[in-house]
């Protein structure tokens, strides 16, 4: 089964200028593999942000692995701090699968 990805519509406003924008909830969705330690509390703000499908979620979970490799291929080069993000959200994902 192929999932169909919508694209989310934005608009804001800048100034005088208003802006349109799409997007993909899921690369915001990423952030809960980076700012969230404790799994327990990933699965409670998954819970709260509400009806997220699985495709979103699978989305979400691949934009953390690129943000996290990105995070540690940088690190490993000249950045001590990005190699420790890279492997914090990694793992994260990992313990998830368990």
């Amino acid at each position: 089964m192929v999932s169909k990805f919508t694209p989310q519509f934005f608009t804001y406003t800048i100034g005088k200028i208003q802006v349109f924008s799409i997007g993909d909830i899921a690369t915001d969705l990423a952030a809960i593999w980076m700012m969230f330690a404790d799994r327990d509390a990933r699965d409670r703000m998954i819970a709260e942000y509400g009806n997220i499908s699985e495709a979103t979620l699978k989305r979400a979970k691949g934009w953390a692995i690129v943000f996290g490799v990105i995070l540690l291929d940088t690190g490993l080069i000249d950045n001590p701090r990005h190699t420790n993000m890279g492997e914090t959200i990694l793992n994260r994902l990992l313990e998830d699968r368990k």
